[in-house]
């Protein structure tokens, strides 16, 4: 977060971590073995990261919105955490941090730029869905249904939350609608596989596809500096 605070970062193409999530790695400890951990190091990480935004030079609705993304993130990991621990219940958003409790994103977006709107929008779609998906693994059909409707409403190109729609309307019996949830999805597939390959030929240097062909693949997962903060 300090680093994100200082500004726009330098490119640095280099391994920071070779051993990332691999075994003997110190990143393999990372992860809460109960929810009591995991709360405890979310509230200290929220204290912390919303103390480095208050010393920003923020106007209001920026300051609204820095906020917002934090809540986003870390209720995301929260959620996703909370689904691999098997939790019975979610923990409230406002018992991570009081901040919390009735956050919302700005009114008037007008100021900030449509690509940052986007961002934030898709990712609260994500964490929608994955409070959705612990809904559905709960039994709770009906708040299931209105997470995921309202994370395709903010992320039409989230294929799993149309994957999930589609479960939760086979089981209500409407064949029907699922059918056409289901078509609607692989289309969606077929036009996020090919805006990646577009990316891909539009951001490959010349010579990389053979560099990447010999010696991409024994690189795994190691982890690279960020393009900026």
């Amino acid at each position: 977060m300090n680093l994100i605070a200082a500004g726009p970062a330098r490119h640095v193409p280099e391994i920071l971590y070779r051993r990332w999530h691999r075994e003997g790695s110190l990143t393999a400890t990372w992860k809460p073995n109960c929810e009591a951990a995991l709360v405890d190091g979310q509230q200290q990480g929220a204290a912390r990261c919303l103390s480095i935004i208050r010393d920003l030079s923020l106007s209001q609705p920026e300051l609204e919105l820095v906020s917002f993304c934090l809540f986003v993130s870390m209720m995301t990991r929260t959620r996703k955490q909370e689904l691999r621990l098997k939790s019975n219940r979610l923990v409230k958003q406002e018992v991570i941090s009081e901040v919390f409790r009735d956050i919302q994103l700005p009114k008037n977006l007008a100021g900030f730029d449509a690509e940052i709107v986007e961002w934030v929008f898709n990712d609260y779609g994500r964490l929608l869905l994955l409070e959705g998906n612990h809904a559905l693994q709960q039994g709770d059909g009906e708040t299931a249904l209105v997470n995921i409707a309202t994370a395709i409403s903010l992320n039409p190109r989230l294929g799993d939350a149309h994957a999930t729609l589609e479960k939760i309307l086979e089981a209500c019996g409407l064949a029907q609608s699922a059918t056409a949830v289901a078509r609607r999805l692989h289309l969606l597939r077929l036009s996020n596989k090919a805006s990646r390959l577009m990316r891909h030929r539009v951001t490959t240097r010349p010579g990389q596809e053979n560099d990447e062909a010999s010696g991409g693949e024994s690189r795994g997962n190691e982890t690279q500096a960020p393009r900026s903060a």
